[in-house]
């Protein structure tokens, strides 16, 4: 579950997101965020395109946890 925390948080921190700015664009709490990426929980499946949307990534990125380089 780790993978995931440890890619949303690469990628919010590449967009300049702090977690408590990431939370309020998804409708939720910073902590919630926080807890995704440490491993705690994970997004509800609801924020799923939000979130890849927010972060520039494809939601087969986000739930692989690795981008898709096209060469």
């Amino acid at each position: 579950m780790n993978d995931i925390g440890t890619f949303i948080a690469f990628h919010r921190k590449r967009k300049g997101f702090t977690q408590e700015y990431l939370g309020k664009l998804l409708g939720i709490s910073g902590k919630v965020v926080s807890k995704w990426e440490n491993g705690k929980s994970l997004p509800d499946i609801l924020l799923l395109n939000n979130l890849s949307e927010l972060l520039e990534i494809t939601t087969t990125e986000l739930l692989n946890s690795k981008d898709d380089i096209k060469h």
